[in-house]
Formats: structure tokens, C-alpha cells, sequence
């Protein structure tokens, strides 16, 4: 699969209060509260951080929607959503190894390839003026993962182990994706360079 890539030369920083950045933002404030109910570990609290955890997956699917409908797909927006993506599903694994016995290999594997791939982004846009977008399987990925967090949220076994395997199958190959893709852009950038 392709990376969707768009030029740095367009990031204007006021488009950060364009109404889909916003709802892209929101999910962060929502982080606190969802590991405040979660450290309660009763069922109201549970309930209450499984209903956070869904609005958050609902603003994740609303900000694009609504950037599409608005015709606010920005810069911004590109670096936002897929950001707030990583700190969000970093932030709720780190929540369940904590709080939930989730497995360290698996949290492992997310964190290595969610630093590899913010480390790339981050070179391609200091190297290249280049930003890089979520593409499907990186959109399948985070959809897994927030699937996987509320299994064990819920602590529904053993569909909280095989969504784990499911999740952590999907961010290896979409983590394999993005490399290759990075390095097709970079492959393509000397390319353009020499000639």
C-alpha cells in the first residue's frame, strides 16, 4: 500500500482551531478521565470508561467525516489525527499494563512500532517537507486496537487475548507498510534530486 503524502509547505498552525482539529484534539482530554475510571475498577466506573473509550472512537471517525464534509482536510489535520491516534491507543495500553494484567511482549511490540513510525514521519517531514497520512491499514490497525482495549476493558476473555494477537498481527504489517512506503518516498525524492 501507498502512504498518503501531502507537501509541509501548506501547514498553517490556525488551522489547528478548524472544527475537525478540535474533535481530533478532544480525545486527548478524554484520556484522564478514562484512567480515572479505570483505577476505580467498579462496575459504574467501568461502564463509564467503556462509554469515554467509545466516544472516543466515535470523535476519531467524526473528525474525518466532518473535515471531508467542511472541506477542512488540512496539513494539520494529517499530523493531528494520526498523533493523537498513537498517544491515545500508547496511553490506554499503558493504562491496562498497569491495571488489567495486559500482556508486556504485546505492549512492547505497539510502543517499538508507534516510535518507529512517528521517528519516520518525523524525518520525512524535517528531511522531505513531506507529511504522511493514515492509509487503510493503518486506520484498521487503530480500529483493532481500540477494540482490543475495550475487550479488556471489560475483561472479556478470551476474546481479550485474541484480539490482542489480531491487533498486534495488524500493527506489525502496517508498521512493515509504512516502512516501505517511507522508503519508496525516499527512493523516489533522490531520484528526483539527481536528475
Amino acid at each position: 500500500m501507498s502512504l498518503p503524502i501531502a507537501s509541509m509547505q501548506k501547514l498553517n498552525i490556525k488551522e489547528v482551531f478548524y472544527l475537525p482539529n478540535l474533535v481530533t484534539l478532544s480525545r486527548l482530554i478524554l484520556l484522564p478521565f478514562i484512567f480515572f475510571c479505570l483505577r476505580q475498577e467498579t462496575l459504574g466506573s467501568n461502564l463509564v470508561a467503556i462509554v469515554l473509550i467509545l466516544v472516543a472512537i466515535l470523535f476519531d471517525a467524526l473528525d474525518g467525516y466532518i473535515a471531508h464534509k467542511r472541506n477542512q482536510v488540512t496539513n494539520v489535520g494529517r499530523i493531528l489525527d494520526p498523533l493523537v491516534d498513537k498517544i491515545s491507543v500508547g496511553c490506554g495500553v499503558l493504562f491496562l499494563l498497569m491495571l488489567r494484567d495486559f500482556p508486556l511482549w504485546a505492549a512492547l511490540v505497539i510502543f517499538s512500532r508507534d516510535i518507529l513510525i512517528l521517528l519516520l514521519a518525523l524525518r520525512l517531514i524535517t528531511r522531505n517537507d513531506l507529511i504522511t497520512s493514515s492509509n487503510f491499514l493503518g486506520k484498521t490497525t487503530v480500529t483493532a486496537l481500540a477494540a482490543m482495549i475495550l475487550f479488556y476493558v471489560v475483561d472479556l476473555q478470551p476474546h481479550a487475548t485474541i484480539a490482542t494477537y489480531i491487533a498486534v498481527i495488524l500493527v506489525l504489517l502496517s508498521g512493515l507498510d509504512y516502512f516501505v512506503g517511507y522508503m519508496r518516498i525516499v527512493r523516489t525524492s533522490r531520484e528526483v534530486q539527481t536528475k
